[in-house]
């Protein structure tokens, strides 16, 4: 008994390295692209859109662009998070693999072909199978004991960091290596990232083995799960105020980070090369602050405390941006945001974990995933519009509802440590 006891410790931790090296992975691929859509669309060398298409609009495409991921996600991820919880995590992520495969398949057929439809549908396509966030979050929460949670989602926040470094960096030196308007770093970027979705569903499917046995249910009615979701939306506890949040909070940093890119161009006219740059060194200061939460915050300071004063942190930061005037300045700032942003996310996701027990894991993290994904669908559409008034819009708004946020945290949180932490 003790064997089988020790055998199963062993296979939970070699499970819990694997997932967060292929979550590495997984984040790589997309930290990869995320410099290529601004430059597809607002840069006139390229053919994706007309040339003669107004600034305007092509802001708004953007924003709608970056909409289609998360539009899926809102379709996705609450059925297939809760599939998870009575079938299998390992096959809803091996799905969710082949879903990027897809995605990323038909935007380099967009590139090859310069059709911009194809970006939307395989963003689209790629969101309605793209949880593989939320199930390596269950997963994680899975092979974790409650006070481990936090830690351990912060390793995931590392990974995170560590792709962010690599990835702009890659995406730079090969959009310097080309002339301005040649597509072919775009294809081979994007046929990369599809390729390391390969490689995850590949390893994952190999090496992952079940620990625990998961009975499986042969149905699973939608309407057992709408009536989950509504009543997640009618309750009363903190359930309900985790999930609003979520939504506030994500809303605000991606209203300001989806069009981060276009604000930097706009004020300070830097080229694409410079933009990775500022991405690289986001991942590496989002890298040393999960390394610093890790071994040292994690143990001294509660998830409350967090949730209260880096969301605080979070808005001012992003509020500086208002008064930018230097990439030295830009250099200040991105690490001040980063490093509160680094500390939030593994204490909300514990936060909202606590909901769910061990049964239900997929679906809290399949709603948490969703509400984040409403709020994505949301912000760049109207990031978009905005911008077409004042490239300074879209900071007010980002300080406007992470500050309301932190305000809602300091209001429910006082005096309720404890039950929180």
């Amino acid at each position: 008994m003790n064997s089988l006891a020790s055998s199963q410790a062993h296979r939970r931790k070699f499970n819990l390295i694997l997932v967060i090296s292929l979550a590495f992975l997984d984040f790589l691929g997309f930290a990869l692209t995320i410099p290529l859509l601004p430059l597809l669309l607002l840069d006139t060398s390229f053919a994706l859109v007309p040339i003669d298409t107004l600034t305007t609009t092509r802001y708004i495409l953007l924003g709608a662009l970056l909409a289609c991921y998360p539009l899926g996600q809102i379709a996705g991820a609450p059925l297939l998070g809760a599939i998870s919880d009575h079938l299998s995590r390992k096959r809803v992520l091996l799905l969710s693999y082949l879903g990027n495969i897809l995605g990323y398949s038909l935007c380099l057929l967009s590139i090859m072909s310069a059709q911009i439809g194809f970006f939307f549908l395989g963003n689209f396509l790629a969101g309605i199978m793209g949880v593989n966030v939320a199930t390596t979050n269950t997963i994680i929460s899975d092979l974790s004991k409650k006070h481990e949670r936090t830690r351990r989602f912060s390793l995931a926040a590392m990974a995170l960091g560590s792709a962010f470094i690599i990835g702009p960096f890659v995406t730079g030196f090969l959009l310097k290596a080309y002339p301005r308007g040649d597509l072919t770093p775009f294809g081979l970027i994007l046929g990369s990232a599809s390729g390391l979705s390969l490689i995850n569903f590949v390893i994952f499917k190999r090496f992952y083995t079940v620990v625990d046995n998961q009975k499986a249910l042969h149905t699973l009615k939608l309407s057992i799960l709408r009536a989950e979701i509504w009543s997640v939306l009618k309750s009363k506890n903190g359930l309900k105020l985790a999930f609003t949040s979520t939504f506030l909070l994500y809303f605000g940093w991606y209203y300001f980070i989806k069009f981060f890119q276009v604000f930097l161009i706009n004020i300070l006219e830097i080229d694409e090369r410079s933009f990775c740059w500022f991405l690289s060194y986001f991942g590496l200061c989002c890298l040393v602050a999960q390394v610093l939460f890790y071994t040292y915050f994690s143990k001294h300071i509660t998830k409350s405390r967090v949730l209260k004063s880096f969301t605080l942190a979070l808005a001012i930061a992003i509020f500086s941006f208002l008064f930018i005037k230097s990439h030295l300045h830009v250099y200040i700032a991105i690490a001040l945001f980063s490093i509160a942003y680094s500390f939030i996310c593994p204490c909300l996701t514990s936060f909202v974990s606590t909901y769910g027990d061990d049964h239900s894991q997929g679906k809290i993290m399949g709603l948490y995933q969703a509400a984040q994904s409403i709020a994505k669908v949301l912000s760049p559409v109207l990031a978009g519009l905005t911008m077409c008034l004042s490239p300074q819009f879209p900071i007010w708004i980002s300080f406007l509802f992470i500050g309301a946020t932190s305000a809602i945290f300091h209001y429910v949180f006082r005096g309720k440590r404890k039950s929180l932490d």
